[in-house]
């Protein structure tokens, strides 16, 4: 349910983001939307908030059935818990709360994570003596600026596991349907890609054909670099993590990316942030970007990719973080540097820099040439790591190079075009789905010719339906968001 969630948030996010683009009003909703605010409060403005604290006095008066509720359902239900009853009471307040706290003084992330793990630690697990601690700490949190008083006074002290086929024209997960469909499948997924390039670069093409043909060619070769790169990170992501419901970006490296953007242009200014030498952005970009998905995915996966919560919920802090911080910075921006990085924040395939296609394609090619030659081994690390070792694989040294190959293919596709949340989702779930195969000698090139298949195509309307009023990555997150959803909840995604 929690990563149900975070994907329907972005889809979500990018509905609001296209309806803000359309109205001229992305500004507005980029600051009041999404940052805390508690001027309104002061000002008298808290009527719902009283709603809220109605719901958390019901939470307060159900504390011990929460507490039972805790101990999971198995022993729940044996002490008499009615945990479907309780489940439902919960949610309900935890939405009741949160749409009213969130009406009234808009977003305020950190502060539910911070302050009962706080007060945890010193009262433990009795709920009922924790809820008014809680409230006064998030209080005391919450607190405005102009009329704080003082720290807080709160004393601080499937499982995916995709079967290995075997050599032959069927695997052994019962699933596969033949090699042979496989490869048609592949064939056509190519005929539709090579279709869309061809209608992308010719459908309207008139006047100066040869400068217009150009044009398009370079646009085509971005998305085409980016489609492959995302859809192989995302796979082998996948495979090292034993999860097909995560993504490199959802590591909070796209919010990283906004981030470096958004300082950028707050201490060089627009016309500074203009001026840079653009090789030499891309490179410091990609180097950053690079180190980071390195360091994050060596701490949280090079033990086996053991905690998959942990390396979920460090991710969305971190992502939450640098968002966060980035807001900060464009808060105290003038409207047309806010701009700016308004523009920098979304994937744009419209400014693909031709002089850095060639460094950005062959880091790329590369890459996915390294992973397509290590397909077989990646196999042999899908079946989970106690048999992957019992098979003989060194799996610590395949899991750094897994990492390795995904966080170059995340950060050069990233500084070539911009973020693009959920896109490797799309890519891998559309992967697996019209496959129906384990291997990665399969699903690696499948990957590739989905992702540029997806980007003509979106690229295509986009410029012909649309006329260039939004952002492709919008429009892309937002339908292939919902397709992930509807994959996920009929259950062809575990």
């Amino acid at each position: 349910m929690p990563l149900v969630g975070l994907v329907l948030a972005g889809v979500l996010q990018a509905g609001v983001t296209f309806i803000g683009w359309q109205t001229d009003l992305l500004q507005y909703v980029g600051i009041w939307l999404m940052t805390g605010e508690f001027s309104g409060v002061i000002a008298g403005r808290y009527e719902l908030l009283w709603i809220a604290g109605a719901a958390a006095a019901l939470a307060w008066f159900a504390a011990d059935q929460f507490a039972i509720l805790g101990l999971g359902r198995e022993a729940a239900t044996g002490l008499g818990l009615n945990h479907a009853a309780v489940m439902r009471l919960g949610l309900l307040v935890v939405s009741v709360v949160t749409a009213m706290v969130v009406v009234s003084v808009g977003m305020v992330p950190f502060v539910g994570l911070v302050v009962p793990n706080i007060v945890a630690r010193v009262m433990g697990d009795n709920l009922r003596a924790s809820l008014p601690v809680v409230a006064t700490g998030a209080l005391r949190w919450c607190w405005p600026a102009t009329c704080w008083r003082g720290w807080c006074a709160i004393p601080t002290r499937c499982r995916w596991a995709p079967s290995w086929a075997s050599s032959g024209r069927s695997c052994s997960c019962g699933f596969c349907t033949g090699r042979r469909r496989v490869d048609r499948r592949i064939a056509a997924i190519a005929l539709v890609l090579l279709a869309a390039s061809a209608a992308y670069l010719l459908w309207g093409i008139g006047g100066n054909w040869r400068f217009v043909l150009g044009l398009r060619a370079g646009k085509l070769a971005g998305m085409l670099v980016v489609g492959a790169a995302i859809g192989v990170a995302t796979i082998l992501f996948q495979t090292v993590s034993q999860n097909r419901i995560l993504t490199p970006a959802i590591m909070g490296f796209d919010a990283l990316y906004v981030l470096l953007q958004t300082a950028l242009v707050a201490a060089l200014g627009v016309t500074g942030f203009a001026l840079l030498p653009t090789g030499a952005k891309f490179a410091a970009e990609v180097t950053l970007m690079a180190l980071a998905a390195m360091a994050l995915f060596g701490l949280l996966l090079g033990r086996g990719a053991q905690d998959i919560a942990r390396m979920i919920l460090t991710g969305v802090i971190l992502g939450i973080l640098f968002r966060s911080l980035a807001g900060f910075l464009a808060r105290v921006m003038d409207p047309n540097a806010f701009a700016v990085v308004q523009d920098q924040s979304f994937a744009s395939f419209s400014r693909v820099d031709g002089a850095l296609l060639p460094w950005a394609s062959g880091a790329a090619v590369l890459a996915v040439m390294a992973a397509f030659r290590l397909s077989s081994r990646l196999d042999v690390m899908a079946l989970g790591r106690p048999v992957a070792v019992s098979l003989g694989l060194r799996y610590e040294a395949m899991t750094f190079a897994a990492l390795a190959l995904v966080a170059v293919l995340v950060s050069v596709s990233t500084a070539l075009v911009g973020p693009v949340t959920f896109f490797g989702l799309i890519v891998a779930g559309l992967a697996h789905s019209l496959l129906s195969s384990a291997r990665h000698a399969l699903l690696l090139p499948a990957a590739s010719l989905i992702g540029g298949a997806i980007l003509v195509i979106g690229q295509l309307v986009f410029e012909r339906a649309l006329g260039l009023q939004s952002a492709l990555s919008v429009v892309v997150e937002f339908v292939g968001g919902l397709f992930f959803l509807w994959l996920l909840l009929k259950g062809r995604i575990r």
